[in-house]
């Protein structure tokens, strides 16, 4: 063993504060590290429910389009133009959505108003 005493004599007391402190950051460092864990598991069951939203919502678009489609090959233009105005409506009830419900309503409207133009001149 050796004779080292440090400058000022030996604290016994001032070694159990050292093995307190210690403790005491181990706990805390274990603490925070459980709170991040739980933070990071809330943020990927998030994430989870963001991707099921998405593909949900992916999946409800592409029936609006095979609806819509099937419309236009019906060649049903009064049909497609009330479909595409009940899906804004529907929309504007959930809130604004963040990309355009359909893009070519006003193309599809062109179609109807030339359909019924067209409709008109050869009752004439």
């Amino acid at each position: 063993m050796s004779d080292y005493v440090p400058v000022g004599g030996w604290d016994p007391e001032a070694a159990v504060d050292v093995e307190s402190e210690r403790a005491q950051v181990q706990e805390l460092a274990r603490a925070l590290a459980r709170q991040r864990d739980h933070e990071h598991a809330e943020a990927r069951a998030e994430l989870d429910q963001l991707k099921q939203e998405l593909r949900d919502r992916a999946q409800r678009i592409a029936e609006r389009e095979a609806e819509l489609e099937a419309a236009q090959a019906a060649d049903d233009p009064a049909q497609t133009l009330a479909r595409r105005a009940q899906e804004l409506a529907e929309a504007n009830r959930s809130g604004p959505p963040s990309v355009p419900v359909y893009a070519g309503f006003s193309e599809g409207f062109e179609a109807f108003a030339e359909s019924r133009r067209q409709r008109r001149a050869q009752d004439r």
